[in-house]
């Protein structure tokens, strides 16, 4: 392990590194925006406050809301009704059921509210990151509460902790920047200090694990510049669950495993694949401790000994339950506020609520978003799967590259494994984080939207670990005393396997060329 001395120095590396990363990845997007027209100009609607709303819907056109302000309808195809206009002629519009804004006269009441000197400042700066899902972000921070039955598919973490800040810790600057402008501040700020905070407990979290500081650092590094940095400077969940998920790892890496299921039930509360944490107690409490017991269970033992065994292994698994009911509180919740918005009260219950396991969740996802097995294998897609191929690949070589250093220990849980030496990468201590890994690529590529796979991965350390592997490889040298001289030598020790060039160039481009897509509202997002 790496003396106390030296970590504080990593650390503090570590943390300048991922600072200087957000400050290139907000000029990178401010430059690409200022010479790029948007694709889309939806953020104006945004940032411009209208009268009288503090929120114009038409920016989101598939929002719904019917008459009776429930916060949910079935976004049906619009049928034309009969209404009346202010000369009492009939025309065609949309039924006020299924569309926002159904008399177009109401459209004109809203007037743009001229902006302070501060929100001009700001302006160039913020729009590139109010893009795609982020626009949903801001709505539910600035209504403080779900209002359409869509937006369930975001999860409550982000944008309660963008609300609070915006209105507590930027307080001072509500007079002048306005609320909506806060939250949009607020969202901002939260996700790039959580990435600071976030590479820095990777970079603990792999000491911790393998005990290999340079693996460690040099994953910090690569986590500094994903190729999803786009995303984990906008407002995104990815930076906060990415933070969260380190924590809950270092935790689990420490054995304290009650306070890592409370930071799993925060991360739940921000991302639902969170849930799959509960696989580490299952891990630690239950497969870990079947190893000893096979060894005694086939050696020389006393039937007494064998029971000191198995009692201590049964009440590791009420320990399992126990802390997975924890890690499930947060997701819990959040499904039991969207049962009590939809299926209960006077007006008719949603599909979903009759289903055996009611789950909002599942039913937006496929509803709404078309998530689900196999529904993404369509012609029309290829380019979205070419786009998510390199992370795809690098994840199945990940994968394959830590199983067949020890096929044994992989196939077995780790219950059998050879006694060889490994590089830092193949540790015993990682196993179950390539199992998770492993569950969550065929996840991915399975039943996803495919192109998100790579800021899906954001929060996985096996990709960097995996990275920082690569490019701590070296490619041979050759024949003894070909590369004697000073300037061969020197370049030959330091230069880079295929695979490493490969890597470097995945992060280089497809981070900035995402940066340069995402800061214009072009797709993939």
């Amino acid at each position: 392990m790496p003396s106390c001395q030296r970590t504080g120095d990593r650390t503090y590396v570590v943390a300048r590194i991922a600072v200087l990363s957000r400050l290139l990845v907000i000029l990178l997007a401010f430059l690409s925006n200022a010479l790029v027209d948007d694709y889309d100009s939806s953020f104006d609607l945004v940032y411009e406050p209208l009268l009288p709303t503090a929120f114009n819907p038409q920016f989101l056109p598939t929002l719904t809301k019917p008459p009776d302000a429930r916060p949910v309808v079935d976004p049906l195809p619009a049928r034309p009704v009969e209404t009346k206009t202010k000369d009492d002629e009939t025309t065609d519009t949309l039924d006020p059921q299924l569309a926002v804004v159904a008399d177009p006269a109401s459209v004109a009441a809203f007037d743009p509210v001229p902006l302070t000197r501060a929100q001009q400042l700001l302006k160039p700066w913020l729009r590139v990151f109010v893009r795609w899902d982020a626009i949903y972000f801001v709505h539910l921070a600035e209504e403080g509460q779900y209002v359409y039955e869509q937006e369930h598919a975001f999860f409550p973490m982000l944008p309660m902790t963008m609300r609070v800040v915006a209105t507590y810790v930027l307080y001072p600057l509500l007079p002048g920047l306005g609320f909506r402008i806060s939250v949009i501040l607020a969202g901002v700020l939260i996700s790039n200090l959580a990435f600071v905070g976030s590479a820095v407990i990777l970079y603990r979290l792999g000491q911790d694990l393998v005990g290999d500081d340079r693996l460690a650092y040099l994953a910090a590094l690569c986590y500094c510049f994903t190729p999803a940095s786009a995303f984990m400077s906008a407002i995104y969940t990815e930076s906060l669950f990415a933070l969260l998920s380190f924590i809950c790892f270092r935790l689990v890496a420490r054995r304290r495993y009650l306070q890592a299921a409370y930071f799993v039930s925060l991360s739940s509360l921000t991302r639902s694949n969170a849930l799959t944490y509960c696989g580490f107690f299952a891990y630690d409490l239950a497969v870990r401790p079947l190893r000893p017991l096979l060894l005694r269970l086939h050696g020389v033992h006393s039937k007494r000994s064998i029971a000191a065994t198995v009692w201590p292994y049964l009440a590791n698994l009420l320990r399992v339950v126990f802390y997975c009911l924890v890690a499930l509180t947060g997701f819990t919740l959040f499904q039991y506020y969207g049962y009590q918005l939809y299926c209960t009260g006077p007006a008719p219950p949603r599909p979903w609520c009759h289903a055996r396991v009611p789950l909002l969740y599942s039913f937006v996802q496929t509803h709404y978003w078309n998530n689900g097995f196999l529904k993404y294998y369509e012609v029309k897609q290829i380019p979205n799967f070419l786009f998510a191929s390199p992370m795809v690949t690098l994840s199945f070589a990940g994968i394959f590259s830590y199983a067949q250093a020890d096929w044994r220990r992989f196939l077995t849980l780790g219950l059998v494994r050879s006694a060889s030496t490994r590089p830092a990468y193949h540790h015993s201590a990682l196993l179950p984080h390539v199992y998770l890994w492993l569950v969550l690529l065929l996840y991915a590529t399975l039943n996803m939207h495919i192109q998100i796979i790579t800021r899906f991965f954001s929060s996985q350390p096996m990709v960097y670990w995996y990275s920082a592997h690569l490019l701590l490889q070296r490619p041979p040298t050759g024949l003894a005393g070909s590369d004697s001289r000073w300037p061969r030598a020197w370049w030959s020790a330091r230069r880079l396997t295929l695979a490493g060039s490969l890597l470097l160039c995945y992060y280089t481009l497809y981070g900035t060329i995402g940066i340069v897509l995402f800061s214009n509202f072009f797709p993939p997002a």
